[in-house]
Protein backbone atom coordinates (compact mmCIF):
# COMPACT_ATOMS: atom_id res chain seq x y z
CA UNK A 1 0.00 0.00 0.00
CA UNK A 2 2.60 2.42 0.92
CA UNK A 3 5.36 1.11 -1.34
CA UNK A 4 7.15 3.48 -3.85
CA UNK A 5 7.33 2.43 -7.13
CA UNK A 6 8.80 5.87 -8.77
CA UNK A 7 12.42 4.91 -8.98
CA UNK A 8 13.13 7.87 -11.29
CA UNK A 9 12.26 10.80 -9.29
CA UNK A 10 14.67 13.78 -8.61
CA UNK A 11 15.69 12.76 -4.85
CA UNK A 12 14.48 8.67 -5.28
CA UNK A 13 18.16 6.59 -4.34
CA UNK A 14 16.21 3.13 -4.11
CA UNK A 15 16.39 0.61 -6.58
CA UNK A 16 13.38 -1.65 -5.77
CA UNK A 17 9.93 -0.69 -4.19
CA UNK A 18 10.55 0.51 -0.90
CA UNK A 19 7.91 1.63 1.93
CA UNK A 20 7.51 4.98 2.67
CA UNK A 21 5.67 4.54 6.57
CA UNK A 22 8.95 4.21 8.29
CA UNK A 23 7.38 7.14 10.69
CA UNK A 24 5.00 4.86 11.60
CA UNK A 25 7.30 2.87 13.62
CA UNK A 26 9.07 5.57 14.85
CA UNK A 27 5.93 7.72 16.32
CA UNK A 28 4.61 4.45 17.63
CA UNK A 29 7.89 3.26 19.74
CA UNK A 30 7.74 7.51 20.60
CA UNK A 31 4.34 6.82 22.06
CA UNK A 32 5.24 3.52 24.08
CA UNK A 33 8.05 4.93 25.59
CA UNK A 34 5.79 8.31 26.35
CA UNK A 35 3.38 5.78 27.97
CA UNK A 36 5.30 3.89 29.59
CA UNK A 37 7.67 6.59 31.51
CA UNK A 38 4.49 7.93 32.88
CA UNK A 39 4.13 4.39 34.62
CA UNK A 40 7.55 4.83 36.68
CA UNK A 41 7.64 8.58 36.90
CA UNK A 42 5.62 11.20 38.35
CA UNK A 43 3.08 13.01 35.21
CA UNK A 44 4.86 15.91 33.22
CA UNK A 45 3.05 17.75 31.08
CA UNK A 46 5.61 18.24 28.50
CA UNK A 47 5.64 14.33 27.17
CA UNK A 48 2.24 15.29 26.55
CA UNK A 49 2.71 17.89 24.74
CA UNK A 50 5.51 16.79 22.45
CA UNK A 51 3.35 13.85 22.10
CA UNK A 52 0.47 16.20 20.80
CA UNK A 53 2.82 18.68 18.64
CA UNK A 54 4.91 15.84 16.91
CA UNK A 55 1.30 13.90 16.41
CA UNK A 56 0.45 16.65 13.67
CA UNK A 57 3.76 16.36 12.04
CA UNK A 58 3.68 12.83 11.90
CA UNK A 59 0.02 12.42 10.80
CA UNK A 60 0.81 14.99 7.89
CA UNK A 61 3.96 12.97 6.57
CA UNK A 62 1.78 9.60 6.98
CA UNK A 63 -0.97 11.29 4.72
CA UNK A 64 2.11 11.74 2.33
CA UNK A 65 3.47 8.29 2.58
CA UNK A 66 0.40 6.96 1.82
CA UNK A 67 -1.44 9.04 -0.96
CA UNK A 68 1.43 10.63 -2.20
CA UNK A 69 -0.76 13.86 -2.79
CA UNK A 70 0.32 16.07 0.16
CA UNK A 71 2.36 18.93 -1.29
CA UNK A 72 6.09 20.12 0.21
CA UNK A 73 4.31 23.02 1.00
CA UNK A 74 0.98 21.67 2.84
CA UNK A 75 3.62 19.92 4.91
CA UNK A 76 5.88 22.69 5.66
CA UNK A 77 2.71 24.20 7.32
CA UNK A 78 1.98 21.40 9.37
CA UNK A 79 5.42 21.35 10.26
CA UNK A 80 5.35 24.87 11.38
CA UNK A 81 2.28 25.05 13.41
CA UNK A 82 3.38 21.44 15.22
CA UNK A 83 6.60 23.51 16.45
CA UNK A 84 4.28 26.32 17.07
CA UNK A 85 2.17 24.15 19.36
CA UNK A 86 4.52 22.63 21.00
CA UNK A 87 6.61 26.01 21.51
CA UNK A 88 3.17 28.51 22.52
CA UNK A 89 0.59 26.21 23.67
CA UNK A 90 2.24 22.84 25.29
CA UNK A 91 5.04 24.70 26.32
CA UNK A 92 7.08 21.46 25.75
CA UNK A 93 9.63 22.98 24.05
CA UNK A 94 12.05 25.91 24.49
CA UNK A 95 12.44 28.94 21.94
CA UNK A 96 16.52 29.15 21.33
CA UNK A 97 18.10 31.60 22.74
CA UNK A 98 21.70 30.74 23.00
CA UNK A 99 23.87 30.21 20.79
CA UNK A 100 27.46 30.82 22.42
CA UNK A 101 28.19 33.58 19.78
CA UNK A 102 27.30 36.43 22.19
CA UNK A 103 26.72 39.42 19.87
CA UNK A 104 23.69 36.98 18.24
CA UNK A 105 22.95 35.54 21.55
CA UNK A 106 21.77 39.61 22.90
CA UNK A 107 20.33 40.18 20.16
CA UNK A 108 18.17 36.79 20.81
CA UNK A 109 17.17 37.94 24.61
CA UNK A 110 16.08 41.35 23.14
CA UNK A 111 13.77 39.88 19.82
CA UNK A 112 11.88 36.61 20.76
CA UNK A 113 10.92 36.16 17.37
CA UNK A 114 14.00 36.13 16.00
CA UNK A 115 14.56 33.03 18.62
CA UNK A 116 10.88 31.84 17.39
CA UNK A 117 11.87 31.72 13.39
CA UNK A 118 15.82 30.38 14.01
CA UNK A 119 13.86 27.17 16.52
CA UNK A 120 11.35 26.70 13.50
CA UNK A 121 14.52 26.70 11.14
CA UNK A 122 15.98 24.30 12.92
CA UNK A 123 13.41 22.04 13.56
CA UNK A 124 11.44 21.77 10.48
CA UNK A 125 15.14 21.82 8.48
CA UNK A 126 16.24 18.96 10.58
CA UNK A 127 12.85 17.10 10.43
CA UNK A 128 12.89 17.51 6.85
CA UNK A 129 17.02 16.74 6.41
CA UNK A 130 16.34 13.11 8.47
CA UNK A 131 13.74 12.83 6.09
CA UNK A 132 15.74 13.11 2.35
Amino acid sequence: MSGDNDLDGVQKYHTISTPRIGGLAIYLSFVIIVMGSRLFKEHDSYDVGILFSSFIVFFIGFLEDVTKRISPMIRMIGFVFGVFIAIYITYSMPIINYTGFVAFDALLLQHKSIGMILSLFCVVGLTNAYNV
